[in-house]
């Protein structure tokens, strides 16, 4: 039985943390790192300090420099008033930052919808919206629960056929029709 549970990614499918994190690392390390350069889930390996680079996310300021991805409050005001229930999971959060700016920016209206999982299909959702293919679309899709991948540089290589470009891209397929956001 379906339960309308939507589950949707933080990094880089809600929160634009990739720009702000290059931004940051580029200017702590003498570096000209871009989004387009990262081509592979591991970060880590396409910058001069590896592993390291992750300790970034233990920042607070990372997190109050990053901005929403374009129309992704609407398109989570727009699904809610569709009926869905919006569920935000990430793999890891130790300092509740990602909670905070999701409380701080208005999309999370309730703590209790906001989960810290390795593991995302051990959330009760129906259906996915993530950046990271192997980890979590590609699980979700073996559930048979559909799994929406939005796209970056990193999982570009991969051809999905339910992959999507923007949060208007993805409105239109959950739609199945042209809603303007």
């Amino acid at each position: 039985m379906k339960n309308n549970n939507f589950l949707i990614d933080c990094d880089d499918t809600i929160i634009n943390m990739c720009q702000v994190w290059l931004e940051v690392y580029n200017a702590d390390h003498n570096d000209h790192l871009t989004k387009e350069d990262i081509t592979d889930w591991n970060i880590g390996k396409f910058t001069k300090i590896g592993v390291k680079f992750y300790d970034y996310l233990y920042t607070m300021n990372l997190y109050w420099a990053a901005q929403p991805i374009k129309d992704s409050l609407k398109g989570v005001e727009f699904l809610r008033s569709l009926g869905y229930n919006i569920i935000y999971a990430t793999v890891e959060d130790p300092l509740n930052y990602k909670q905070k700016w999701l409380l701080e920016n208005g999309f999370l209206v309730n703590k209790q919808t906001y989960i810290v999982s390795p593991n995302k299909t051990y959330i009760n959702a129906d259906y996915i919206l993530d950046d990271n293919y192997i980890g979590q679309i590609i699980p979700f899709y073996n559930l048979n629960k559909k799994s929406y991948l939005f796209s970056q540089p990193w999982n570009l290589k991969y051809d999905y056929k339910y992959r999507v470009d923007s949060w208007q891209d993805f409105i239109d397929k959950v739609t199945d029709k042209r809603i303007v956001l």
